[in-house]
């Protein structure tokens, strides 16, 4: 036999070698075992080990368990030589069934998990089992980072509650950590995972949320806030994260959501229930509903057995969730509810709107506007103002190629959708300006337009055109009003002494002199 670095069963042996490594791989067993499935990862895999075996925490172990791959994995794994890794094959394919295979295999006091394309800090387990060892917790988590090559990304950023130490959380007290569901940022007593009969679904989507979501429900828990995970995003369509939107990969999704459900339902909680429902109906269930109320997708016989699913969990949530919502989200859900995917579709697309801030591209605006009837309405002019014309407003920070695109995006925006009488003057003044007349043309035309009041400018004129309409005053009146106060003004003029009224008279005159 080589060295344990280098042992790879062979799809005959795989079963005992695998066992037997387990058994005889070091001296005594490790602290810590850390589960790492791995499938096609051959341009990460040696990254991800090696941030394993140079922790700082040397007593670990870690199993990688191989989940079919076709590429290079294997090969570079063979290239290790360190007796802490163990390669084995997964019986059957499936990333959580590789997880549950390597647990039958761990032999340390505490469990974690990784991936095969992510990166752990050299600290990261140290400062997990030190928490653990201190306060004896079943279960320690943390903070983590999101990173891709043009992003970076802290969970704690958007997800608050890794700020601080804290020792014996349990669900009741905060709910939204059921949003947080990641297998790899925690670690686990591993007598206590076997003991809740804790695994992880035989799913291609979304296979740690269950088991997260059931650990959460049986165990108090630790909160550190050390970063002790770097999640790779990758892009391109090798990766789960590129697939998300395919039908198959939404039901797995909401499969497992149905499973969660189970689980909360299950510790009869109204208080948690309640908060779990608000959470994932304006998060996580929000964020995969896009897809399926696209309008290119909503008369796709594909997509039915998702939208089956995700109504099912939003009949049992939305009695319990919907005090939370947004109007709008409000009827997105009780219109697919009712199975009216089209309505759901437009009143969705209205949301994604205003959820957005409308700072999409062009072509994205037009489509969203023409699925919910939009299209030439105030809400076209408003799309105009903040997601095309706003850049030219700050032509100042635009190249002039990006300049130029962005002024015939606009116009092409403007023909399509929004009626000339609804643009204001300084508007209908730069997009008359041809993108063909070069950047400098088109930057002394935006400087030279007439002014146009800003955002507040136009609320407070807003407001006040709405309380006059509500008192029953019109412009005229109001001027009429107005012409009263300054004739009222001058005959309590006439009856002030002489000196005040000379004296303000000196003083207007000067402020005319001036």
């Amino acid at each position: 036999m080589d060295s344990l670095g280098s042992r790879i069963p062979s799809a005959v042996e795989e079963s005992e070698v695998s066992v037997s490594i387990a058994a005889t791989s070091l001296e005594s067993a490790p602290e810590l075992s850390v589960v790492m499935p791995a499938r096609n990862v051959g341009a990460w895999i040696s990254e991800a080990v090696t941030s394993v075996l140079t922790q700082t925490m040397t007593s670990l172990e870690l199993i990688v368990v191989d989940d079919g791959s076709d590429d290079d994995t294997l090969e570079i794994l063979a290239g290790f030589d360190d007796p802490r890794l163990i390669v084995t094959a997964s019986p059957a394919s499936g990333g959580g069934t590789a997880r549950n295979y390597g647990v039958t295999l761990a032999r340390g006091r505490y469990l974690a998990f990784a991936d095969g394309d992510d990166l752990v800090p050299e600290r990261a387990y140290e400062a997990l089992v030190a928490q653990a060892r201190r306060t004896g917790a079943e279960m320690v988590v943390a903070n983590y980072v999101i990173f891709s090559p043009t992003t970076l990304n802290d969970r704690n950023q958007w997800f608050p509650r890794y700020g601080r130490t804290r020792e014996g959380v349990v669900i009741a007290d905060e709910p939204v950590f059921l949003r947080d569901r990641v297998c790899w940022n925690r670690v686990f007593l591993r007598d206590s995972w076997n003991a809740a009969g804790i695994r992880f679904a035989d799913s291609p989507r979304s296979n740690d949320i269950q088991a997260m979501t059931d650990a959460y429900c049986a165990f108090a828990f630790d909160v550190i806030p050390e970063t002790v995970y770097m999640y790779r995003r990758r892009a391109g369509g090798s990766s789960m994260t590129a697939r998300k939107n395919a039908p198959e990969s939404i039901l797995a999704h909401f499969e497992q959501e149905l499973g969660c459900l189970a689980s909360v339902t299950a510790l009869q909680d109204p208080h948690v229930f309640a908060r779990y429902s608000e959470h994932m109906l304006n998060h996580d269930v929000w964020a995969h509903i896009g897809p399926l109320l696209d309008p290119a997708n909503v008369s796709d016989p594909a997509y039915d057995a998702p939208r089956a699913a995700m109504r099912q969990f939003i009949l049992r949530t939305l009695p319990a969730g919907k005090r939370a919502l947004s109007p709008v989200r409000r009827a997105v859900y009780a219109l697919a509810e009712a199975e009216r995917w089209a309505a759901a579709a437009a009143i969705a697309s209205v949301e994604e709107l205003a959820e957005e801030g409308v700072r999409h591209d062009a072509a994205s605006v037009m489509r969203h506007l023409r699925s919910s009837g939009l299209s030439r309405s105030d809400a076209a002019v408003e799309a105009l103002r903040i997601s095309l014309l706003s850049p030219l407003r700050r032509h100042s920070m635009l190249d002039d190629a990006a300049l130029e695109s962005a002024l015939r995006e606009a116009r092409a925006f403007a023909r399509a959708h929004v009626p000339t009488r609804t643009l204001s003057r300084r508007e209908r003044h730069i997009l008359a300006t041809s993108p063909s007349a070069g950047a400098l043309e088109i930057r002394d035309r935006i400087d030279s337009a007439p002014y146009w009041p800003s955002a507040p400018e136009r609320m407070i004129q807003h407001a006040l055109r709405d309380a006059k309409a509500a008192v029953g005053i019109g412009d005229r009146a109001m001027k009429k009003v107005g012409r009263e106060a300054a004739r009222s003004t001058q005959r309590a003029s006439r009856k002030l002494p002489a000196p005040v009224v000379r004296a303000a008279r000196k003083a207007l005159g000067r402020e005319r002199d001036a």
